[in-house]
C-alpha cells in the first residue's frame, strides 16, 4: 500500500543530510522524555544510521502535514507536525534511503509521481511483515563514515561531553569544553555557533525561540539567556561568583544583561570585589566623558565594559545620583566598607525621589551608649555605625530624622516610599 502525501520533492531545498537526521532525533528525543527509550547505533560496516524508541508506535495519521501531539508544548523540540515527514524527505533526496519499522509495519520512504498533481510528492510503501516488535526503528542507509563523524557532534546525546565539565541550571547548561566555545544547541540538538561568546551552552526547550529550520535564534535573546543563567548559576552559589566577576569585567557577550536578573548577594559581591581591587572612592566609567564627570565629584574612574559598569551602578548609583548624593554631602566619623557606603548612598537616593530638596549631613559615629541608634544635630543626622549594614535601618532613622524637621507623621513618608520608589525595601 503507498500513502501518497502533499509535499513536493523540492520542498525545503536547502534540507541536507544532517537537518535530515535532525528531525528524527529531534522525534526520538522527544518521545524518550515522554518515557520511550530511546536508542542510537552507526552500523559502520553496513553504513547504517539506526535511531529507535522501546514502546513508541506511528498511526497512519502521523503521515499527514502538520499533524502532531506537540502543539503548544512547550517542553518539545519539534512542535510542526513536519519533522518526520520532511527529514525523511530531506534524507532520501540526498541518496540516504530511510525505512521504518512500525509495530507489525515496514514504512520506506519513497518518492512517486502524483498524478493529481502531475509532480514528484513525498510518499510512504507500507507493507506487512513478519517482525513483531515494541520499538519504533528508523534506518538511514548509505551514511558514510565520515557524514556519521560530523553527525554525531550536533547531538550531545550521542556526544556526551565529560559531566565535570557541565554546569546545569534552570534555563539550560554551559558547556564548558573548549571545543564547545560559542556553540548554542537547545534540548541537545544543535543550533548555531556565536564566536564570539566564551563557553558553548545547551538550552532547555523553552528558552530559545528558533526559527522555521530550527538552526538560529537571534543574537540577542542568546546573550539574554546566557545572561540569566550566569546569574541564576552565581546566586546559588551565594555570590560566589565562579568566574562572572572575570567576564563582567572583561565584557564578554555571556554576561552582557547580567544587570537584569542579578540579586543583591551577587551585585553585593561583585561591588565588594571592585573595591577589593580599587580604592575606596573609585566608581566604574565607560568611556572619558564619565571618566571626567566623575574626577570633578572627586572620585576616582575606573574604566569598565559596559556589563561590569552596569551591575556595580545598581548598586552604586548612576553618575546622576553620585552627584546628587555629592551634593548631599555626608561625612564619616567611623571608616566604613564600600557595601555600607552603597547602603547610606542607597537611602539618599530614595529619600530624593520622594523629595527632590532633600538634603541635609549624616555622619557616622560609635556611640559610647551602643543601644543609641541615632541623634539629630541642628538639621544634620549622626548614626550609629552598627546600623549601617542594613540599608532598611539607615533609612528608618533617616525617616524619623526627616519626619521630625518637616513636622510630618513618618508612616506618611514609608507611604510614599512604597508608592514611588522603583526599587522598594529589602532587609538584607
Amino acid at each position: 500500500m503507498i500513502y501518497f502525501t502533499t509535499i513536493s520533492k523540492n520542498y525545503v531545498p536547502d534540507w541536507g543530510v544532517a537537518a535530515g537526521v535532525r528531525e528524527i532525533m529531534q522525534n526520538a528525543l522527544d518521545s524518550h522524555d515522554k518515557g520511550n527509550k530511546m536508542g542510537v547505533t552507526y552500523v559502520r560496516s553496513k553504513k547504517q544510521l539506526i535511531i529507535y524508541n522501546r514502546g513508541a508506535k506511528l498511526t497512519r495519521e502521523a503521515l499527514l502535514l502538520g499533524s502532531t501531539s506537540k502543539l503548544n508544548d512547550s517542553t518539545q523540540r519539534g512542535q510542526y507536525g513536519e519533522g518526520m515527514k520532511i527529514g525523511s524527505l530531506a534524507l532520501v533526496r540526498a541518496g540516504k534511503p530511510v525505512s521504518i519499522q512500525n509495530d507489525e509495519e515496514k514504512w520506506e520512504a519513497v518518492f512517486k509521481l502524483s498524478e493529481e498533481f502531475d509532480a514528484e510528492v513525498l510518499a510512504f510503501k507500507v507493507v506487512k511483515t513478519k517482525v513483531h516488535t515494541d520499538k519504533l526503528t528508523f534506518t538511514v542507509d548509505n551514511v558514510e563514515p565520515k557524514e556519521w563523524n560530523e553527525i554525531r557532534q550536533k547531538f550531545l546525546r550521542i556526544d556526551q561531553p565529560d559531566a565535570k565539565t557541565v554546569m546545569k541550571s534552570p534555563q539550560g547548561n554551559v558547556l564548558l569544553d573548549k571545543k564547545y566555545k560559542g556553540m548554542i544547541f537547545c534540548g541537545g540538538i544543535y543550533v548555531d555557533t556565536h564566536k564570539d561568546l566564551e563557553y558553548g551552552y545547551d538550552f532547555s526547550v523553552s528558552s530559545l525561540t528558533l526559527n522555521r529550520d530550527r538552526n538560529m535564534a537571534s543574537s540577542f535573546e542568546v546573550t539574554w539567556a546566557t545572561s540569566q543563567m550566569w546569574a541564576m548559576l552565581a546566586q546559588a552559589s551565594k555570590g560566589k561568583n565562579f568566574d562572572t566577576h572575570d567576564m563582567l569585567k572583561r565584557g564578554v557577550p555571556d554576561v552582557e544583561y547580567l544587570k537584569s536578573f542579578a540579586d543583591y548577594t551577587v551585585v553585593g559581591k561583585t561591588v565588594a570585589k571592585f573595591f577589593e581591587e580599587n580604592p575606596p572612592k573609585s566608581y566604574p566609567v565607560r568611556n572619558e566623558e564619565e571618566a571626567t564627570r566623575v574626577r570633578g565629584l572627586g572620585y576616582n574612574p575606573v574604566y569598565s565594559s559596559a556589563s561590569y559598569a552596569g551591575v556595580l551602578s545598581s548598586n552604586l548609583g548612576t553618575i546622576e545620583e553620585l552627584e546628587r548624593r555629592v551634593e548631599a554631602e555626608y561625612s564619616l566619623f567611623q571608616e566604613i566598607t564600600p557595601v555600607d557606603d552603597a547602603n547610606i548612598q542607597w537611602c539618599f537616593e530614595l529619600m530624593f525621589v520622594i523629595d527632590p530638596k532633600f538634603k541635609f549631613k549624616m555622619e557616622v559615629a560609635k556611640f559610647e551608649v551602643d543601644t543609641t541608634r541615632s541623634v539629630s544635630s541642628g538639621k544634620d543626622i549622626i548614626i550609629n555605625c552598627n546600623l549601617i549594614k542594613s540599608k532598611y535601618d539607615v533609612l528608618h532613622e533617616v525617616i524619623n530624622h526627616y519626619s521630625v524637621l518637616n513636622k510630618v507623621v513618618a508612616t506618611q513618608i514609608w507611604k510614599k516610599i512604597y508608592r514611588n520608589s522603583l526599587e522598594g525595601i529589602s532587609n538584607d
